[in-house]
């Protein structure tokens, strides 16, 4: 499975629920709903994910939470 690479234009979308990262690749059907959940539950804690990438060199997810 490919990892998420996202160009500077995408990165905004990539939390949206079915956003699929264009790649020309046909054979990837799957609904893309897992960052959009993640998100989610995230916000439903009262904290955020913010995603940081590079072209060619991957991408970092990160998540802060309120301490309680």
């Amino acid at each position: 499975m490919k990892a998420l690479v996202s160009s500077p234009e995408h990165q905004p979308k990539v939390f949206d629920k079915f956003f699929r990262v264009p790649t020309g690749d046909t054979q990837c059907e799957r609904l893309r709903t897992g960052l959009s959940y993640v998100n989610s539950v995230i916000k439903q804690h009262g904290g955020h994910i913010t995603l940081e990438s590079e072209v060619g060199n991957g991408s970092t997810f990160v998540v802060n939470l309120p301490k309680k």
